[in-house]
């Protein structure tokens, strides 16, 4: 006989033990009431004793087709089948005795999901959100256009000095142009969800709505930094093109060495270095860089708050490559210009949603990143290869 089988035996012996509790307390309250056991208490107790003996029967049964013996024990040593073994239910069905004290043997009663009730924790526990800081240090504008153009100079030849009295010319100098073309890229993404999500769980579907905003900032940001371009990718930062490669390296040269050249050569070109990028791989290399006394190169790591280098601040970010860094003067060097901006959108209408309740949920944005000054950013490899 199956397992089941046995199982729902022993959910009627558990149900039958509860019966004859109850009536063992009834019947204790009528013999101290009136010194002796009704008719219809004692009718009870033979029924219920009835029906132990035969749930016991049964479960004997599945054994001799070769059932557990351990779970046959534990369903005849239920508190009901421990009862009508005991001399106490002996002497009292012989009337012998007035009433029956009976105490019960080896019986664990465990909480379930029937008795116990869970500790619901309100709202939805989030995954990561990472700290956005490329936008946070950009500037920023507004367009009302799909695609933004702008004239730069492309190269200023400056041929000032001083001349004699008299006869002679001043020298010429000469200026070129270039212009440049930002278009406006569309970044989202939607997911589905079921209307009655929407209607019976709110702070799950506001968690969705803070999520899919998010996952747009994200995207923003790292393509602010090192968008390529190509396709429907912005041109970032870091962008081939968009920024000096460092020059004037030596095989073997260090990530001090490097990220001060790059900041004299940003001040070569005329600009103040404001900010360095590095990934959190990276910027934790360097700060466990130590001298030959063992001591910390770049600072002591108790007292430090503000991560620094060459006096300059670093933006730790994810959105930078491993292996790079850029030093620049961003606000010289370029704005982040949106059309619009983070807005989630909901509709039904969308396919077969409408008869399956199946709303979709859709966030977007349009952006793009204007490089106005690419001589004012400088980065390159962090480590020249030897």
């Amino acid at each position: 006989m199956p397992q089941v089988t046995a199982d729902l035996i022993k959910n009627q012996l558990d149900t039958i033990n509860t019966e004859i509790k109850n009536s063992i307390n009834l019947v204790n309250e009528e013999v101290e009431k009136h010194g002796r056991i009704g008719a219809e208490n004692k009718q009870k107790l033979d029924t219920l004793t009835n029906q132990i003996q035969d749930a016991t029967a049964r479960i004997l049964d599945i054994e001799q087709q070769g059932t557990s013996q351990n779970d046959i024990n534990n369903a005849i040593k239920s508190v009901g089948a421990e009862f009508t073994d005991s001399d106490a239910f002996s002497q009292f069905a012989a009337g012998n005795n007035s009433k029956a004290t009976f105490e019960a043997q080896n019986n664990l009663v465990i909480g379930d999901d029937a008795t116990v009730a869970p500790d619901r924790r309100a709202g939805v526990i989030g995954g990561a959100f990472r700290r956005l800081r490329v936008l946070d240090a950009l500037p920023t504008g507004n367009t009302g256009s799909n695609s933004i153009e702008y004239t730069r100079e492309n190269l200023f030849t400056n041929n000032a000095a001083e001349v004699e009295e008299g006869n002679f010319a001043y020298p010429e100098s000469n200026i070129t142009f270039e212009l440049v073309s930002a278009p406006v890229k569309n970044i989202g993404h939607f997911i589905y969800v079921s209307k009655q999500m929407l209607e019976d769980a709110p702070s799950v579907a506001s968690y969705i709505d803070g999520r899919l905003r998010y996952g747009v900032e994200f995207r923003k940001d790292k393509q602010a930094l090192t968008g390529n371009g190509t396709g429907q990718n912005v041109s970032g930062l870091f962008n081939t093109g968009n920024y000096i490669v460092l020059p004037g390296t030596t095989a073997g040269d260090d990530q001090y060495k490097n990220i001060r050249r790059a900041i004299a050569q940003v001040a070569l070109s005329d600009y103040d270095a404001e900010v360095i990028f590095l990934n959190p791989t990276d910027c934790a290399a360097i700060d466990l860089i130590k001298t030959d006394d063992n001591a910390f190169v770049s600072a002591n790591p108790r007292i430090q708050n503000v991560k620094t280098l060459w006096g300059l601040p670093v933006i730790e970010t994810n959105a930078m490559t491993v292996g790079s860094f850029l030093v620049g003067s961003l606000s010289m060097a370029a704005q982040f210009t949106q059309r619009r901006g983070t807005v989630v959108e909901m509709t039904d209408a969308d396919g077969t949603n409408f008869t399956k309740d199946i709303v979709t949920l859709k966030a977007t944005a349009r952006a793009a990143v204007e490089i106005y000054r690419p001589a004012s950013l400088v980065g390159g490899l962090l480590v020249t290869p030897a």
